[in-house]
């Protein structure tokens, strides 16, 4: 009786946990390896598996294969077993040059024969590794299913709704609209569950959405090779040998050419975006983005349409029904280094044609106008999202997958969808984070140099330009490419809306800092230049306080030249004057000098002066030595330093040194002189001596 007892104890233990996991989601989410027990509670449970599914209500597909098929197959997958062993893979994958045909064979959908081929479907092991196999169909061409001609059935994996909604989202947005949605699926009779099935890129599905004349060109799916954990990404994935191409349109007007410049990283970018049809790639670049996919770009999974009607290239947008909740790259709010980087490792390309369309502004700056639209749509898009979740989450709670429970199945649905609505969360605020400092430094009364240093993801409109000038009054304007231009005030708005001021990306698609400098020359005074903002994207107002701004007068006599003068520069740049040059040591020798521009001298030089010299300096001219000085005259030959024009003062002698510095002055003669504003000094008389021993 007590073993009785035991038995029954731990029994009921055993059943409490599987049912605690089981309705756990939070648990099940993080420990996935628990699903095994929610994988026994399937077995008995009565509304899951072949008894619950057949009294679904969807669309039922009969596959009859022969015992030679099915023998095909089983041998094919031993022999995939067999070739993965001696690969760094480990696990069987079915490549391009693996040898799998298809195989005649019929097929019954809702009752109705068709003729058809079949063969296994998927490059991962889950798809044929386990009892239940995903299969790829093509139909006779004179007579198809739902318009389809070729599609796939696929074990029920992490996203089978989510990979059904994408595709209904992207048909909002004027994609394709491509057949995707569960059946239950039967081989020769037997209940095989419920599979998702999708509809593939071919030549009908091109044709019956308005896409005639249209190849398609991807890269071979090559995973027999020595990259590990690169099958998408390995070295040689893009390269012009690795091309598949399906020419539907019998015409050959160079497509891999075109297509091949693509990838080739000394291909001018400004090339690539005329090829290249700019807006469908930004709009699927922006569906992606609200779904976290990267996988889709990667390798053999990225399908390229090439219309031979315009030359131009552009992506079938599909994910896979991958949903990844979107992140920044750490240094910002920017999600673009995740979004494009597939697989990280050494020599990995990641799809360089998307990397450097992300870093160009004009590229980046279409792409974030699509996903503005997805933001403006989201009410439409999660109540879609909603309603399918409403019909096919019953579904997959009585289905079960060679992976996953039923629960599991629903729980990764629930977690995709709440995946885009973060995802819609973060692109709202990638978008509408705005910035801007603005630097105005004015060189003279009627002169100011402008830097404008956009904060945007979204970039900036000009909204107003405030200054004291009138709209009417002509500016000359000089860009930061050289461009020169004469412009009304008031034609100034539409002079900066035509240039992307918007923060840059890096190599390494970091956020990059972009300055903007303009030289606008007036013939007025400018004594006021003031700019307002809005978000070049959502078109909202820049609050005031997030623009720093600030005006600065350049005060006369500044510059940092002198840091940076060398020696021969220097004597270059004073040939009038009898200079030379020893060791740490400027000599100017004995003579006559004027002056008509100020003197500076290279940093960390002493001057030293010949007995006899006479130096005369033009109205508020000035010397400046940055060390010390050694002046020695004599009674009969003083050193004379005075103003040229007698009623007008010269400015100052400036010896600034750095503290350890000594001076020597005897018989010298100082007069006509005054106070200075030099370089950032103020030097208060005639002779100005500063930070010596």
């Amino acid at each position: 009786m007590k073993i009785l007892l035991i038995l029954l104890a731990i029994f009921v233990t055993i059943f409490v946990t599987i049912l605690g996991v089981y309705n756990n989601d939070i648990l099940l989410a993080k420990y996935q390896k628990l699903d095994y027990l929610n994988k026994v509670v399937d077995e008995f449970n009565p509304f899951v598996g072949k008894f619950a599914i057949d009294s679904l209500n969807i669309d039922e597909i009969n596959l009859i294969l022969s015992k030679k098929d099915i023998a095909y197959f089983q041998k094919f997958i031993k022999e995939r077993v067999n070739e993965s062993k001696k690969t760094h893979i480990g696990t069987p994958l079915i490549s391009y040059n693996s040898g799998l045909d298809f195989r005649k064979s019929d097929i019954y959908y809702n009752g109705i024969k068709y003729k058809a081929k079949i063969r296994l479907h998927g490059k991962s092991s889950w798809h044929f590794m386990k009892s239940k196999k995903s299969y790829s169909i093509k139909l006779d061409k004179s007579n198809l299913i739902k318009g389809m001609r070729r599609f796939v059935l696929s074990n029920l994996e992490k996203q089978a709704v989510s990979s059904i909604v994408s595709y209904k989202i992207s048909e909002l947005f004027g994609f394709m609209k491509v057949n995707s949605y569960l059946v239950k699926v039967k081989i020769n009779d037997k209940s095989q569950g419920v599979y998702l099935l999708e509809e593939k890129l071919h030549k009908t599905l091109l044709e019956k959405n308005g896409y005639p004349g249209v190849d398609i060109i991807k890269s071979i799916d090559d995973y027999d090779n020595q990259y590990p954990n690169m099958s998408h990404e390995q070295p040689y994935v893009y390269d012009l040998a690795n091309a598949q191409i399906k020419r539907f349109s019998k015409k050959n007007v160079g497509q891999l050419l075109r297509y091949n410049i693509l990838y080739d990283e000394n291909t001018n970018i400004n090339y690539i975006k005329n090829i290249i049809n700019k807006e469908m790639f930004a709009k699927a670049d922006a569906m992606r983005i609200l779904f976290g996919d990267s996988h889709g770009i990667s390798g053999a999974n990225q399908k390229l349409l090439y219309d031979t009607s315009t030359g131009t290239i552009y992506p079938f947008f599909r994910t896979e029904g991958i949903v990844s909740q979107l992140q920044d790259n750490g240094l910002g709010l920017n999600f673009d280094k995740i979004i494009y980087n597939f697989v990280k490792g050494p020599s990995i390309r990641n799809n360089i044609l998307y990397k450097r369309l992300a870093r160009d502004d004009e590229y980046r700056a279409l792409r974030n106008t699509y996903l503005y639209e997805i933001i403006k749509n989201e009410n439409k898009i999660i109540k879609l999202y909603k309603e399918y979740l409403k019909d096919m989450l019953p579904i997959l709670s009585m289905s079960r997958s060679p992976n996953y429970s039923s629960r599991m199945l629903v729980l990764n649905e629930i977690i995709n969808f709440h995946g885009v609505e973060n995802n819609i969360k973060i692109i709202k605020r990638y978008l509408g984070y705005s910035k801007v400092f603005i630097e105005v430094l004015r060189i003279n009364e009627n002169n100011i140099s402008l830097s404008i240093k956009p904060d945007s993801n979204s970039g900036v409109l000009v909204k107003t330009v405030n200054t004291n000038l009138s709209p009417e009054v002509f500016v000359t304007v000089t860009g930061g490419n050289g461009s020169i231009l004469k412009l009304k005030v008031k034609e100034l708005k539409g002079y900066f809306n035509n240039i992307n001021l918007m923060i840059g990306l890096d190599n390494d698609l970091d956020l990059n800092k972009q300055e903007f400098l303009f030289n606008i020359v007036a013939d007025k005074l400018i004594s006021r230049f003031e700019l307002e903002f809005t978000n070049k994207v959502t078109g909202s107002v820049i609050n005031k306080r997030n623009i720093y701004y600030k005006f600065i007068d350049i005060p006369k006599d500044f510059s940092f030249k002198y840091l940076g003068i060398d020696n021969n520069k220097f004597l270059e740049n004073n040939q009038l004057l009898d200079f030379s040059i020893s060791g740490n040591d400027i000599y100017l020798k004995k003579g006559r000098y004027i002056l008509y521009q100020n003197l500076f001298l290279p940093y960390g030089y002493n001057l030293i002066i010949d007995k006899g010299t006479n130096i005369k300096l033009d109205t508020g001219k000035s010397i400046v030595v940055y060390g010390g000085i050694k002046a020695v005259g004599t009674n009969k030959e003083p050193i004379i330093i005075s103003n040229l024009k007698k009623k007008d003062s010269f400015g100052s002698i400036g010896i600034v040194g750095n503290g350890k510095t000594t001076n020597i002055l005897q018989y010298v003669e100082i007069y006509g002189g005054k106070e200075a504003y030099v370089n950032g000094m103020h030097l208060s008389g005639a002779l100005s001596i500063y930070n010596h021993r």
